[in-house]
């Protein structure tokens, strides 16, 4: 049944399922109506609205932020006292001792049925209850001990009548010295006017001060207060005072060390930070030894970056730390404090002048180190200010390596956005992978389908992959292929990138790779992007979204290479179409012009031949001037059936077949009107080719061989030793070295019944299988024609 009367008391309920946060409130204020229980969905959010005036903690063990226990031990941080009941259906026994010695007020497994609300209620309300009994028993014990200090009662005429050991000790003074001397003694002048014109009036207004004042000793010296002052019924009164300089201090030094971090947020390189550091360690923490060595990947070792001048005076000049207690404390990230530094393990100069030593780690960046030549130099105040200083530093050092990340990153786009091929645009990725998130192994694998398998080939790699690696890794798509090629194929085919922290936590990479760390990024249809460190754990959240964005950079940046590609092929066949439309119109307007008017005169004197009466035109008759016309539309029909070749000959070849070289250049020797020249071949070669097109190619040289070569010529087919390609040469009289130049010209020929597009023919069907042609002199003298570029049919 519902409980009625008392103090209200503040529950704060923290669970993060709404509903059963909104039931559970509703039934404990059913139950109790002394209850109010406000609530959170999080450690996080209860954090931010615990004050003083909760009486109980209510929470969930599972929060989406944090677990109880976390959150009760922060509680304990702020609030030790205060009621704290894990209320919770996760639980385990394992959970409850760990509870229990994290200081839960109690522990209270989640059930069935409302009845356990009813149990909630009253273990709230008993703990709430033993939780102010314990507080007024403190109360009680606090002000006796408070007594025990710097404590003396003051008569009406302000003398004192009272005062203990270390209220007299304060000031200088032995107890006897002080009874029966006026409270003026312990102040100099300008405070004695403060106490008797605003602190004394003020008690015997509200019978309370609390404030600071400034005590004078026996010495004469002074020092700051804490004072409180009270009046008794006898008009007495009762002054408690503590000597606060220390705290003053510590608060002064507070305060510099915010400016100071300021300075240091605003601080853009690395050197600055130090330098600010160290002042800041000498100025204020009053560390006059000290410095900071910064970690460099490329010495393995701790590089001092700054050291104050009392280091230097003392000690030298710093040396690169690779061994000892500052590396030590890098390795491990452990702050170490030593009291005497001779007395340690691993002190790499047992004779050092050294005594006390505070050692704190810079996260990955470096070790900031604090000395002394006192033994026990540092009390636990000393330490903690270092420690805050350590902390700002490491914050301030972590910015600045994300701007010059993010700077990096910016540099890296714009020179993504300006590379003209695909190899140089993945250099530039993997590069920046190693500088900006220190991915020492990491490479580009490419998409490529061959003879019927489908690769990913290394385009680009770190150096350091060919250092690690016999060979750069590449991954052939199989059923039965390892588990690092499984990975990456993976990642390629499902379009979603993987994150590896270490590979040591998955049992089929072990031995399988010397990466410990990885992010695997998908490239769109291009391949994978492999980032990877011999590190564990390498790559924060950080890196990873700056992994995202360079991988979306690198497939926008490979998207333009081949939009730009697409384009500057397509520029290049318009060209070679406008020349090649520029070619036929002067052939047509010269070339074919000549044959044109021959033909046209010969008809004509032919039919003023055929009207005349003795049908004779000098020596010539009909017949010969018909024969003429007939040699000028022959003449015109080679031309036109050669320009309608070359018009073909200039576009690409998009479908090559396997071709036998040697079978085919018979085939072509058979079509080609030799006479008495003879054909050798000394070609073993299958290659990938346009079959129609490489015919005309053989057919055009066999031709230029036979008719420029003379009788009896021999003309060979042969293999090139070091290179893939073939040679066709013959042994005539060769080409003459200034003629070399203009062979392949559309139109030229040294003889008079050539058209001049033989060789052009023949350059055209090269360029279209993206193949190269010399012409060089051959073995005997005569003329070789070299092509090269093929591509082996296997």
């Amino acid at each position: 049944m519902p409980i009625r009367g008392g103090d209200e008391l503040s529950v704060l309920y923290v669970d993060d399922d709404p509903d059963l946060r909104s039931l559970v409130a509703t039934f404990l204020e059913r139950r109790d109506d002394r209850l109010s229980v406000a609530t959170a969905t999080s450690a996080g959010a209860a954090l931010d609205r615990l004050t003083a005036d909760v009486d109980c903690i209510v929470s969930d063990y599972e929060l989406p932020d944090t677990d109880g226990i976390e959150f009760l031990e922060a509680v304990r941080g702020e609030y030790p006292d205060l009621p704290f009941i894990l209320f919770t259906a996760g639980g385990s026994e394992a959970v409850a001792s760990d509870a229990i010695s994290a200081g839960v007020t109690d522990y209270l497994r989640k059930g069935t049925g409302t009845e356990q609300y009813a149990a909630l209620a009253d273990r709230i309300v008993d703990a709430v209850e033993a939780s102010r009994t314990r507080r007024q028993r403190r109360r009680h014990h606090t002000a006796i001990e408070t007594a025990q200090e710097g404590i003396s009662i003051v008569g009406a005429d302000g003398r004192f009548q009272y005062v203990n050991d270390a209220y007299a000790g304060l000031y200088g003074y032995d107890p006897e010295e002080l009874l029966g001397e006026h409270w003026e003694l312990l102040y100099p002048d300008s405070e004695v006017e403060f106490v008797r014109s605003e602190l004394v009036p003020a008690v015997e207004a509200e019978g309370y001060w609390h404030g600071r004042t400034t005590g004078r000793r026996a010495d004469g010296t002074t020092f700051l207060e804490d004072h409180v002052v009270s009046t008794t019924e006898n008009s007495e009164l009762i002054c408690t005072v503590r000597d606060v300089s220390d705290r003053e201090a510590r608060e002064r030094k507070l305060t510099r060390l915010h400016a100071a971090t300021r300075d240091l947020i605003e601080a853009t390189t690395v050197e600055e930070i130090a330098t600010l550091a160290t002042d800041a360690a000498d100025d204020i923490l009053e560390f006059p030894l000290n410095g900071i060595h910064r970690y460099d990947e490329a010495v393995d070792g701790l590089v001092p970056i700054s050291v104050s001048n009392s280091s230097r005076e003392l000690l030298g000049e710093p040396p690169v730390l690779t061994d000892g207690l500052a590396w030590e404390t890098f390795q491990r990230g452990e702050a170490k404090v030593y009291g005497d530094v001779r007395e340690a393990e691993g002190v790499l100069n047992p004779d050092t002048p050294i005594r006390s030593e505070i050692l704190l780690p810079l996260d990955e960046h470096g070790v900031f180190i604090a000395s002394s030549t006192e033994c026990d130099a540092f009390d636990d105040a000393d330490v903690t200010f270092a420690k805050l200083l350590a902390a700002n530093v490491t914050s301030a050092l972590d910015r600045t390596a994300h701007a010059r990340k993010l700077e990096l990153l910016q540099e890296r786009t714009q020179t993504l956005m300006n590379t003209s091929s695909v190899d140089a645009t993945a250099d530039v990725a993997v590069t920046a992978a190693r500088e900006i998130l220190g991915a020492d192994l990491s490479t580009f694998h490419g998409f490529v389908e061959r003879d019927g398998q489908q690769r990913l080939e290394p385009v680009a790699t770190t150096d350091t992959v060919h250092e690690v690696f016999d060979s750069t890794p590449e991954y052939v798509r199989s059923e039965t292929a390892d588990p690092v090629t499984a990975s990456v194929w993976e990642v390629f085919d499902d379009g979603e990138p993987a994150y590896v922290h270490d590979t040591n936590e998955y049992p089929e990479f072990v031995d399988e790779t010397p990466a410990r760390s990885a992010i695997l990024h998908p490239i769109a249809d291009y391949g994978v992007f492999v980032v990877t460190s011999t590190t564990p754990r390498a790559f924060s959240q950080t890196d990873a979204k700056l992994t995202d964005i360079l991988a979306s950079t690198l497939t926008t940046a490979l998207e333009r290479v081949d939009r730009e590609s697409l384009l500057r092929d397509r520029t290049a066949e318009l060209e070679a179409q406008n020349e090649r439309l520029e070619r036929f119109a002067s052939i047509v307007s010269h070339d074919l012009r000549n044959p044109l008017q021959v033909a046209e005169g010969s008809l004509e004197l032919a039919r003023e031949i055929a009207n005349d009466d003795d049908g004779y035109d000098g020596d010539n008759t009909a017949d010969d001037h018909l024969d003429d016309a007939r040699w000028a539309l022959e003449r015109m029909n080679g031309l036109i059936e050669e320009l309608l070749t070359l018009a073909r000959d200039g576009e690409r070849i998009d479908d090559p077949e396997p071709v036998d070289l040697a079978a085919l250049s018979e085939t072509c020797w058979r079509s080609v009107a030799t006479a008495e020249a003879t054909l050798v071949t000394r070609v073993d070669r299958r290659i990938r080719a346009d079959r129609s097109r490489l015919e005309q190619l053989l057919e055009n040289l066999f031709r230029n061989a036979v008719e420029h070569g003379g009788d009896g010529v021999t003309v060979t087919v042969g293999d090139l030793e070091d290179e893939a390609g073939f040679y066709v040469e013959d042994d005539g009289p060769g080409i003459p070295d200034d003629d070399r130049a203009r062979i392949f010209e559309s139109g030229y020929s040294t003889s008079a019944d050539g058209t001049g597009f033989g060789l052009s023919i023949v350059h055209e069907i090269v360029a279209a299988h993206d193949w190269e042609i010399a012409v060089t002199e051959g073995t005997g003298g005569g003329t070789r024609f070299e092509i090269t570029g093929l591509t082996a049919a296997e």
